[in-house]
Parts: structure tokens; C-alpha cells; sequence
């Protein structure tokens, strides 16, 4: 199962239970409790866009995040997944572990967030 690919392949199931099976996975890999931040939503009936953020990860003075909400929106570019969005930084700032969650909020459903190029390589639009 891929990071960013809960659901895929298997029965439908409440997005209540993929968003805590999401967040088991990231905690079991980090070992630790993050923070949370939500973004308030820019679409009527959907949650905003949540900050789960882990500090000093991968090392002393990083903060790492990831987005969940992005994903609970449609995109016709989406074929084989529903991505969400990290960002790692060398700094104990929370703004930085927020910047996904706005992004992604401001952008989600208008942007695919990534491409398949001619050369197979993932990057962001």
C-alpha cells in the first residue's frame, strides 16, 4: 500500500476510517504524537485541509508535515491515487508545517498537484 494511496483497491470504506488508518501509518513510522492545524475549508460540505505535523523529524531542529483533506476532493488527473502533501524543513517554525495545509486548501480540486511527463518523472504543476 502506497503512502498516499489508502483506499485503492479495496472496498469503499468512511473516510472517517481512511483518515485514522492515514494517520496510524504516519505515526507508526514516526514514533511520536504530531501536532495538528486545520485550515478552514474553502468548499461547503468538506472539512479544510489538516497540518499533521512531527517535530525534529527527520533530525534535531526539522519539522515535518503532511496534509489530509486534499485528497477527499475529485481531480480528472487523478487516475491512480489521491495525493496529499509533505514538506520537510531545518526549522522549528510552525508556519512551515502549515504551508501545505494552505496550499492545498487554496488550490485542491483546481490543481492535480503532480504530472506524468514524457520522461515518467513526477513534479509538481
Amino acid at each position: 500500500m502506497g503512502l498516499f494511496n489508502f483506499g485503492k483497491n479495496k472496498p469503499a470504506e468512511g473516510k472517517g476510517i481512511l483518515a485514522e488508518r492515514y494517520l496510524e501509518y504516519l505515526n507508526d513510522i514516526f514514533q511520536q504524537e504530531p501536532l495538528y492545524y486545520m485550515e478552514e475549508s474553502l468548499i461547503d460540505g468538506l472539512p479544510g485541509v489538516a497540518s499533521i505535523v512531527y517535530k525534529d523529524i527527520p533530525d534535531v531542529g526539522y519539522t515535518t508535515a503532511f496534509t489530509y483533506g486534499l485528497s477527499l476532493v475529485d481531480h480528472p488527473e487523478w487516475k491512480f491515487g489521491r495525493p496529499e502533501l509533505c514538506v520537510s524543513v531545518a526549522s522549528a517554525d510552525p508556519s512551515w508545517a502549515r504551508i501545505g495545509a494552505f496550499i492545498a486548501n487554496k488550490l485542491r480540486g483546481d490543481c492535480p498537484f503532480f504530472v506524468r511527463t514524457k520522461y515518467k518523472l513526477w513534479r509538481a504543476n
